[in-house]
């Protein structure tokens, strides 16, 4: 998962980065594995994308995932 515009730029960049396959091609990309993307930028895009998703879930579940980073939500 990506915020759309850094995955137009992320496409338009590398090769190996192309729009989501079989998912919403604005929000999601594909990363082919072919040695020709940083470790770096791989392993900051899987934290990006794990983030985008995790804030997304309910507060209840965020918790639940990991209450050290997310507090305990309200009633």
């Amino acid at each position: 998962k990506v915020d759309p515009p850094i995955g137009v730029a992320l496409v338009a960049e590398h090769e190996a980065i192309t729009p989501g396959y079989h998912t919403d091609k604005r929000h999601w990309i594909t990363v082919v594995l072919d040695g020709t993307v940083p470790d770096t930028l791989l392993r900051e895009l899987l934290e990006d994308s794990y983030d985008l998703v995790v804030h997304s879930l309910p507060a209840r579940t965020r918790f639940l995932i990991d209450p050290d980073r997310f507090p305990p939500p309200s009633r």
